[in-house]
């Protein structure tokens, strides 16, 4: 009987190059704010950070945003009192600021007369520009979220009810927000969202029996496999070679090596199910970063590809630590008017600040919505940013990507540097990432010059 042969072959990356831009705090309490960058075109190349100029006297930074022109950007910045801002336009070469019409001109009022604050944490603030190309801002204040706009010529707030004294939001936000059960130990780190490559897993010779291959990851030419037993609990990381078109694995240390402990002693859990696991190669470690889906506990560990072990995240502890542990958040939302289109499902939340966003999928249509969802008087509500399926994503070839109504298939993350929503969505082995403005509630184009709007990676 001829023995079946594989050939592996890794996607091509579908990230349009682009530069962007943050915001990095300063390292000690009076140090000055500077303007990061990230080039997609060189993303393990280290960018300098140019330290921000021209900003009046007791002014803190607390978001950039793109101009409608994008020949600049506009940065917001707190004043010294908390309840004033000032709008600039910043050279993101050079970090020199100037004021758009005075300091401190933007000021809020509230119908009862006081005064909206804005914090210092740039954590705090969502921006964008609506389609009128005004400056549209989510602030989080409190036990509510304060939406207001500011107009990019003038630096003013625009009123938000000409009625009412004073300079008033647009609209004052109370969000649902979810609490997490409790997890030993809890870490929620920002993810970095680098493309995915989900290639249909082949039968490799080699794989020991109590094994099921769950994932591969490519490092320049070579080729590691995850392989899990479910029984056990255990992982082992093997090299996957080619030869004469026959694929092989040898595992790199002994079957079962890799096992991860909690804190309290408890085995970390490992599935068999291929759509848990997420390999990442890291170039500037040579590390390879592992995100393990159990149930709705993520367990995020490295492992060193030269001797197939894990790498302890917490020396301090007994046995080998992962490096994070974290619950992902769900609600059971009660039933609201307006509630989420009947047309649509619920899939997956994101919490920014204490803004709460929701995913909703027509999985008939191949579109998505992404809602805002606010609670008044202990009545949830969930209003939909831009129209119902409004998130509608094309391959190259012209074929719309496949949304499932199963929640299971989602993963969103708020991305603290660039304000975006990313979505990670599978369908079948299939997983499509991409970018949601949460200010416009459109998804971002990964390929301008592709027909049609593209996701980030497939």
């Amino acid at each position: 009987m001829t023995k079946p042969r594989f050939q592996l072959e890794c996607l091509e990356g579908r990230l349009t190059p682009t530069v962007s831009f943050f915001l990095v705090p300063p390292e000690v309490p009076s140090g000055a704010y500077s303007i990061g960058s990230y080039d997609s075109d060189q993303p393990d190349a280290a960018q300098p950070t140019v330290a921000i100029l021209g900003l009046a006297e007791g002014d803190t930074p607390v978001f950039l945003a793109e101009s409608a022109d994008s020949t600049s950007s506009l940065l917001l910045a707190s004043s010294a009192s908390g309840f004033e801002a000032t709008l600039y336009t910043i050279d993101t070469s050079t970090a020199q600021a100037a004021v758009i019409g005075s300091s401190a001109s933007i000021s809020l009022l509230l119908a009862d007369g006081s005064a909206v604050a804005f914090p210092v944490d740039q954590n705090f603030y969502s921006a964008g520009l609506d389609e009128s190309g005004q400056l549209l801002i989510d602030v989080v204040n409190e036990s509510f979220v304060t939406r207001f706009r500011v107009d990019p010529a003038t630096g003013l707030a625009i009123d938000g009810d000409s009625e009412t004294d004073g300079t008033q939001p647009d609209a004052i936000l109370d969000p649902v927000t979810c609490e997490l059960p409790p997890v030993d130990p809890f870490d929620q780190p920002e993810i970095i969202v680098d493309p995915v490559f989900v290639t249909e897993l082949p039968t490799v010779s080699g794989i020991d029996g109590s094994e099921t291959l769950v994932s591969l990851v490519t490092a320049g030419e070579t080729t590691y496999g995850l392989a899990v037993n479910a029984d056990a609990d255990t992982a082992t990381l093997y090299l996957l070679s080619t030869v004469d078109d026959v694929s092989t694995a040898t595992a790199i240390a002994g079957v079962g090596s890799i096992a991860l402990v909690l804190s309290d002693g408890s085995p970390v859990d490992f599935t068999a199910n291929a759509s848990d696991y997420s390999l990442q190669f890291n170039t500037e470690s040579g590390a390879i970063e592992v995100s393990a889906l159990s149930g709705l506990v993520q367990t995020q560990f490295r492992v060193d590809p030269s001797t197939g072990l894990a790498i302890d995240g917490d020396e301090e502890a007994d046995g080998t630590q992962p490096d994070a542990v974290s619950v992902l958040a769900t609600c059971e939302l009660p039933p609201a008017e307006p509630f989420i289109d009947g047309s649509e499902t619920l899939v997956s939340l994101v919490t920014a600040g204490e803004t709460t966003y929701g995913l909703a999928v027509n999985a008939d249509a191949d579109t998505a919505t992404l809602y805002l969802l606010s609670t008044v008087d202990d009545v949830s509500t969930a209003t939909a940013i831009v129209g119902v399926g409004s998130i509608a994503l094309v391959l190259s070839d012209g074929s719309p990507v496949d949304f499932t109504a199963n929640s299971s298939d989602y993963v969103l993350e708020l991305n603290t540097d660039s304000g975006a929503i990313v979505v990670s969505a599978l369908s079948g082995l299939v997983q499509t990432q991409f970018r949601v403005d949460p200010s416009t509630g459109l998804a971002i184009d990964g390929d301008e010059e592709a027909d049609g709007t593209q996701p980030d990676a497939v």
